[in-house]
């Protein structure tokens, strides 16, 4: 006689061998059967196919313990130990490790989604409850958003009031077509602009009473950004308010560069809108004591003290207005924005007119800006 073979049909797919081979090792005792118990089996199973399961008697539950049937399947009790029951175990054994195996299979793909980077959700930005200004800490955010990243990068804390900050911002065309991008990656016939708004106010606040901006015609520029190319631009911002203060950097996109009739490129929505790189950081209202330069006049120059920085230099801002009280009147110019020095001194800029007023701002990234201002009476430089 063949072998009784009772195995379910999910165990004789050829794609679960190797899960029924592992549930076999699980379970390394299996029942064996005479051929006599074989017939006895199937006998008993066509009997029961063939009544109704109110007819079964009380009596053919009583043992029926074959002699000499070591580790064998009683044949008693078929609502405990019958075959059917020990297909259902095996059924129910089969099932719950296949379930077992399907639920960590469930939890590593769900993690493999979680931590896979897709290319339009926002990332690195920090939460609003988490201002940042650890000593040392270098602050950058980056957020990602329909096929552009953009970057924005702090020289590190800690922030205090009338602190210089440096912002290296950074934009990235992962797209497969050119787009057109402004401010503050082309620069601004207007003065001196950063690209970075700032938000939050407190007291005390430190005021620069120079302009970075000045009245201009209507203006508007563009540059191209081609696939795969990164743009970056370097900005100088003072901390102007103490507390708590949002920095956020953005850009304008345009439809393309300017085509006549039109004197401006066109402006269109951005695919970051919404999604700009932004950051909170906690400015003290005090600059520390290490954190502060200096600066002294001799004649028309002022020399400032200032420690080196391979990665920034010096950083200088100034107007100059003179008048004639008893002529057409007076003129004022200025570099209106923060410039590089070479050296770590300045001359009056000069003023064609009499009563020369020279004001004039220092800065370093992550030091307090110090300023000061000169008074010419008459037409004499030296007073």
């Amino acid at each position: 006689m063949k072998p009784f073979d009772d195995s379910i049909p999910e165990e004789i797919e050829t794609q679960h061998a190797p899960l029924v081979s592992m549930l076999r090792r699980a379970y390394p005792r299996p029942v064996q059967l005479t051929p006599e118990e074989q017939a006895q089996v199937i006998e008993r199973a066509g009997q029961r196919l063939l009544l109704p399961d109110q007819t079964i008697s009380t009596g053919e539950n009583q043992a029926v313990q074959p002699v000499g049937a070591i580790n064998s399947i009683p044949l008693k009790k078929p609502g405990a130990n019958s075959l059917a029951t020990r297909r259902g175990r095996s059924i129910t054994r089969f099932a719950s490790m296949l379930a077992a195996v399907l639920v960590v299979a469930a939890i590593t793909g769900a993690s493999l989604l979680l931590f896979t980077r897709r290319p339009q959700e926002v990332v690195s930005s920090l939460p609003e409850s988490s201002p940042v200004g650890l000593v040392g800490t270098p602050v950058t955010v980056r957020t990602e958003a329909g096929g552009f990243e953009m970057t924005m990068s702090l020289t590190p804390g800690p922030y205090f009031l009338s602190e210089l900050v440096a912002a290296e911002i950074s934009l990235t065309n992962s797209t497969q077509k050119t787009a057109y991008v402004g401010i503050p990656f082309t620069g601004s016939a207007c003065g001196y602009t950063t690209g970075v708004q700032v938000t939050g106010k407190d007291t005390p606040e430190f005021v620069i009473p120079i302009p970075t901006d000045h009245s201009c015609p209507a203006f508007a520029n563009s540059t191209p950004i081609k696939p795969g190319q990164t743009l970056t631009t370097l900005k100088y911002l003072s901390l102007t308010s103490s507390g708590r203060v949002t920095l956020t950097a953005e850009t304008v996109f345009y439809m393309s560069t300017r085509q006549p009739p039109k004197p401006f490129p066109e402006q269109i929505s951005s695919p970051l809108d919404g999604h700009w790189p932004s950051v909170q950081i906690e400015v003290a209202s005090k600059v520390p004591a290490d954190r502060k330069i200096s600066y002294r006049r001799e004649g028309t120059r002022v020399l400032i003290t200032a420690p080196g920085d391979a990665r920034h230099p010096l950083q200088y801002l100034y107007s100059v207005s003179c008048s004639d009280y008893t002529g057409p009147g007076g003129t004022g110019t200025g570099n209106f924005g923060w410039e590089a020095l070479q050296k770590n001194v300045v001359g009056e800029p000069g003023c064609p007119g009499k009563n020369v007023q020279w004001t004039f701002a220092f800065g370093l990234p992550g030091y307090g800006i110090v300023q000061g201002s000169v008074t010419f009476p008459g037409n004499s430089p030296n007073p």
